[in-house]
């Protein structure tokens, strides 16, 4: 059914236990959100839970929850959101209210933000310490680029742009009703509570615009070797290439499923490469296989291993292989058996109670899936023949073009890297993009956001990770009421971490910075032009003011703040060698 206000709701009564189980799903993420706020967005789920309504202090929201026992969450993932609420049946208009009122009216108290900023800011500080970590970065960055799915971490500067107006603006456009579906499974009367939601939803108007559908994802190409250095006994690997597969009623789909469970999903001591590399070898004690999938593009298909540092070219070598012999080592009637037995066994398990239903129905309708998929898809995998597998790994799966990434101690390796390939050495910070044709436009957003955030406003913001290794020149056009001088040069631009939060104020070195120099940029640096406003009420003083007073003020890679540089800086050039650190 749908809401007056053209809601899709799903509802399953179920009076086994006094209980009501509520998923709202929405099918937007923070992918969709633009790129200064895509940190924000990670966090904004939480806020929603921890930062109180425009009604109740975020304690009054807590005691609440705890004196009716209420479950209450939100989660912004990378291209859907989501929202749970789960109670006792007999505060069936407790939870709903309160839940609903945290949904449309959020307060994101300041001290939360600050308590939520200061968790980021933490996790940053100890973002290398696991190489897991530091591998997932390293995979992302190399695999997916600058792209919203590739990214894993919000930075000091764009956690020191945190404010609840940010907080606001992303939670009303990733919850608002055009992107919302609603599923609730449980002990109720439908006409009863279907007259609560549309009381609930009552003036709950269009989303407001500001959202971007997500970018086109564009897979890096292999083969490549990349290695983190980090000094750890265990190194991790991760390598891979597109996974060309869409999730689709097609016999390949089916087959790439069956393929990655034997090879190393979830096949156990009876995949090729758990079996290989673990029992036989002994190189690894944790290895497997992920033939990533979407309804909307393809995906990733990848391996990984936590293997001995001692064995680490040994059992690259082994799992290149491995994959490889996914085609050339056609597996047997017996494992394809072996496969859709588990497949078939274990899927069952995602509709164990109605909750569970409600909720997968809801999952299909967001995927653009059928409402029968449980059947089209056990119908699919019992279907699969071992020449099948054999195909779709001959024609997808290519050793040959493998991205791979490796974080560990070269010096314990049991051979040089090189042995494997060609090899490409990484920062351990991971996060280190080259400005140049192949980002321009994003590149010189962050430019731009540079100078968004000033330190009257945010205190302590900064950027550490700013360096621009030979240069910046800011020019203006020639529209602007007041433009002198014409260009402003700032040699050896590079942040220094001074005082506020640890790791995150910084101040930049403006000496023999050059207001009035006209001939050509210097060698390597990187040439800014700023829009005009066509107004002569001031803005356009801004630039040469802002650049002027660079040795004082703390600049910022994340924002979207007054006077908002993001959206003026309209060209950069491509430098010889300076780099932007993300």
């Amino acid at each position: 059914m749908t809401l007056s206000n053209g809601i899709p709701v799903y509802l399953l009564e179920d009076h086994a236990l006094p209980l009501l189980d509520v998923e709202i799903v929405s099918k937007v993420g923070v992918a969709n959100l633009p790129d200064s706020l895509w940190a924000a967005g990670r966090s904004a789920g939480n806020l929603l839970r921890t930062g109180g309504t425009t009604r109740l202090t975020p304690d009054s929201v807590d005691k609440l929850i705890e004196f009716y026992a209420l479950n209450i969450g939100f989660q912004t993932g990378n291209e859907n959101s989501f929202a749970t609420m789960f109670g006792l049946s007999r505060y069936r208009d407790r939870l709903l209210d309160l839940a609903f009122e945290m949904l449309r009216n959020p307060r994101d108290d300041s001290s939360r933000v600050r308590l939520t900023a200061a968790q980021q800011q933490e996790s940053w500080r100890r973002r290398n310490d696991q190489p897991g970590s530091v591998l997932g970065r390293a995979w992302g960055q190399v695999v997916l680029g600058d792209h919203p799915l590739g990214r894993f971490q919000a930075t000091p500067a764009e956690i020191a742009a945190f404010a609840p107006d940010r907080f606001r603006w992303v939670q009303q456009r990733l919850y608002c009703p055009d992107h919302l579906l609603i599923g609730i499974a449980g002990d109720f009367v439908e006409k009863d509570l279907v007259a609560k939601l549309e009381q609930l939803v009552r003036g709950w108007g269009k989303c407001p615009a500001g959202l971007r559908p997500v970018p086109p994802l564009v897979i890096a190409q292999g083969p490549r070797v990349l290695l983190v250095e980090k000094d750890v006994n265990q190194t991790n690997i991760r390598m891979g290439h597109a996974g060309s597969i869409k999730v689709a009623n097609t016999p390949e789909y089916f087959a790439a499923e069956v393929a990655d469970f034997l090879l190393g999903g979830a096949g156990g001591f009876n995949s090729r490469l758990l079996q290989r590399v673990r029992s036989d070898s002994g190189f690894a004690y944790s290895v497997f296989s992920n033939w990533g999938s979407d309804t909307r593009r393809e995906d990733v298909f990848f391996a990984g291993a936590q293997v001995r540092a001692e064995k680490t070219v040994a059992a690259l070598t082994l799992m290149r292989d491995i994959i490889g012999s996914m085609a050339s080592q056609p597996v047997t009637a017996q494992d394809v058996k072996l496969a859709q037995d588990n497949e078939v066994n274990s899927f069952v398990f995602q509709f164990q109670n109605a909750g569970q239903i409600v909720g997968q129905q809801l999952q299909y309708a967001v995927d653009g899936l059928p409402a029968n998929w449980f059947d089209l898809y056990l119908k699919g995998i019992q279907a699969v023949t071992p020449d099948q597998v054999r195909q779709v790994a001959e024609k997808y799966l290519h050793a040959d073009r493998l991205i791979t990434v490796v974080v560990g101690k070269s010096s314990a390796f049991d051979k040089p890297l090189a042995a494997y390939g060609p090899v490409t050495a990484l920062p351990v910070i991971t996060a280190v993009h080259t400005l140049g044709a192949a980002v321009p436009s994003r590149s010189a957003r962050r430019v731009g956001t540079a100078l968004d955030r000033l330190p009257y406003r945010f205190p302590g913001a900064g950027a550490e990770n700013l360096n621009f290794s030979a240069g910046v020149r800011f020019t203006w056009p020639t529209d602007c009421p007041i433009r002198k001088p014409p260009a402003y040069d700032v040699p050896n631009v590079t942040s220094r971490a001074r005082g506020g939060m640890p790791g995150s104020s910084s101040r930049i070195p403006t000496d023999g910075a050059s207001p009035n120099r006209l001939g050509p940029a210097p060698p390597g640096f990187i040439t800014v032009t700023v829009r005009s406003t066509n107004s002569s009420s001031g803005l356009c003083v801004w630039p040469y003011t802002m650049i002027s007073a660079l040795g004082k003020a703390s600049w910022s890679l994340a924002g979207v703040g007054w006077p908002n540089w993001s959206s003026w800086v309209t060209t950069m050039s491509k430098p010889s060698s300076s780099t932007v650190a993300t």
